[in-house]
């Protein structure tokens, strides 16, 4: 209703959250979409830490907040935040195959892409031991353009930090 009156849709608070942000931070998806289809929303406005609301999404949603973004003509699926990291890394970290393999055929930019500390997400998968990270690394490495050899900022491959 507020905005039928022209209430601004994309004000920042101190933090510099939309609305669209706080949706999609607290999983509610159906506020998401409502703000979504909205034209005279800016999708990827970057908060103080330079995420976008797909990556609050991502990183502090509940499961199923970023799939209203996966539609919209104007995400942009590769953006960095402040730490480098891009959704694919927040989608890899959160460890669910399924928000991976729905992320991959949009993220092909971010693939092989280093984040602040030089890891890409397949180093993130590598090194995680929590039970989905096989299935991750498989639906990552299924990809063509990936490349194994890069190294993080310690020296280590992804090989490294699966064994």
């Amino acid at each position: 209703e507020l905005l039928a009156y022209n209430a601004n849709i994309n004000h920042r608070d101190m933090y510099c959250r939309t609305p669209l942000d706080y949706a999609a931070r607290k999983g509610h998806t159906g506020v998401t979409r409502l703000f979504l289809e909205n034209p005279r929303t800016k999708v990827n406005i970057k908060t103080l830490s330079g995420n976008t609301a797909l990556m609050s999404a991502l990183r502090w949603g509940s499961e199923g907040s970023h799939q209203p973004f996966l539609i919209h003509p104007d995400v942009n699926f590769n953006v960095e935040n402040d730490m480098s990291e891009t959704a694919l890394h927040l989608a890899v970290d959160k460890m669910s195959v399924a928000v991976v393999e729905e992320l991959l055929p949009k993220c092909a930019n971010s693939i092989n892409r280093q984040d602040a500390q030089g890891r890409t997400p397949l180093a993130i998968a590598a090194a995680s031991r929590r039970e989905q990270a096989s299935d991750v690394l498989r639906a990552l490495l299924r990809v063509n353009s990936i490349d194994a050899s890069l190294t993080d900022a310690d020296g280590k491959t992804p090989l490294h930090h699966a064994a």
